[in-house]
This record gives structure tokens, sequence and C-alpha cells, in this order.
């Protein structure tokens, strides 16, 4: 009967009851001693049937166990009454004393009602954080129910040079009507350089051909092959 808690209510401190320190001291007894379910409690022979929120009371128990005075029970029982805070039915043998809102202030639904309400704001928080996440899928699934694989754009591969041959190069100015003493003298001039194939300013040669077209093979260059012109230093400039 006597296991488990009870409620007090901050509204206590404006009641008056708290600042009574004897009637503050009979109240919270008094709600202690309530039974919190239908319970039946033998007295003497006869079996009571007692409610939420009723007792046995009897003014001596009261005031052992509380401390108080007779005098000062019957005097808290009276403001309590007055106060519409307890009622009281009065046999020849025995008292019930009864916690007129009980249900309102000392009922397991409060509870209850305020673990419904974190429960259900704890689904409705999973569900939105379901259907956020639904919503992201939904974008990546076709219209058959599959999963769409994750495509990666291809990086883009660096080409890599390879330098020609002097066979190529000889057979690349034939091809264009020049001599083969000139391909060979430009073929050299890059094979040579340091590092190879790069040009006069350093710079990597990425196209062989296109440097041959843009540098030797000039109208000029074909003239002077067939006139057999002196040796002298190239340059591409």
């Amino acid at each position: 009967m006597y296991a488990g808690y009870v409620k007090l209510w901050r509204k206590s401190l404006n009641s008056g009851i708290l600042q009574n320190h004897k009637l503050w001291v009979f109240w919270t007894w008094c709600l202690l001693k309530a039974t919190h379910k239908p319970t039946k409690q033998m007295i003497g022979f006869q079996k009571i049937d007692l409610k939420p929120g009723q007792f046995i009371f009897g003014i001596n128990a009261a005031s052992i166990e509380t401390g108080l005075s007779p005098r000062s029970v019957r005097t808290c029982v009276k403001a309590l009454k007055n106060d519409n805070q307890i009622d009281k039915q009065t046999t020849n043998k025995f008292s019930i004393i009864s916690i007129v809102k009980w249900e309102t202030y000392q009922s397991r639904n409060n509870q209850d009602d305020n673990q419904t309400v974190s429960q259900a704001t704890s689904k409705r928080q999973a569900s939105d954080n379901k259907q956020e996440c639904k919503n992201i899928r939904i974008n990546n699934i076709y219209s058959d129910g599959s999963e769409k694989p994750k495509v990666s754009k291809p990086k883009k591969e660096k080409k890599v040079f390879i330098p020609p041959t002097q066979d190529e190069v000889v057979q690349y100015f034939k091809g264009k009507g020049y001599s083969s003493e000139l391909a060979i003298r430009a073929f050299e001039y890059y094979n040579i350089a340091d590092p190879p194939w790069t040009d006069s300013k350093g710079n990597e040669v990425k196209g062989w051909k296109q440097k041959m077209n843009g540098v030797w093979l000039k109208p000029e260059n074909k003239e002077r092959t067939q006139q057999q012109p002196q040796r002298k230093e190239w340059s591409d400039d």
C-alpha cells in the first residue's frame, strides 16, 4: 500500500498550506497514506473497500505518525475540509479520509499522457527523418523499383607524349616534299636537347608533327634544301 510515490504540485507554493508547517505536515501525510489503487483493508472483523485517494483515519494514529498533537490533527482536518481538499466519512468504529481531487493530481494518467506525447513526438521525428531519406533515395531508383547504379564521372586521362623515331620524322618530311637531311637535322635538334624533346624555351613538345609544321616545314626551307644550303644552327623561335 505504501510503495511508490506521490506527486507534489508546484501550485502548493501559493496555496497557503506550505506556509502553515503543521498543516503542510498533515497534508503530505494524507497524500502518503492514501491508496493509489482500489484495495481492501481489514478493520477488526470488517473488510473495508478503499478507492484510490482514500485511507483509514484515526486521530491517535495520525498524531503518533505526524508528531502533531491530537488537537492539532483535529484542527488540520477541519481546515482541509473547509478548503475542500479532503472529505471525511465517520462511522462508530473508524473514519475514512478521501483526497477530493486525487484523480486530478495523482492519477497515473497524467504521467501516461506525458509519455504518450513524448513517444508521439519521437515517432513523428523518426517518421520525418525516414521520409527525408526516402525522398533522397527516390531520385536514385528506376520506375521498376531497382536502384540506379552510382555513376562516377570518368577522369580525363593525361596524354603521354611518345617521341617519334628518326624514320618516322623522315617519312613525314618526305610526305610533305622535304628532304631527308632536313628531317634528320630536325629530329636530332629535339632528340639531343636537354631534356629531350623540348624546344628552345624549355617547353615540352606535346605534338611533334605540329611542332615540325610550325618551325621546320616552311617554304623557304624546302628551297634551301633543294639548293643544298650551308649548315647553320636552327632555331624554332
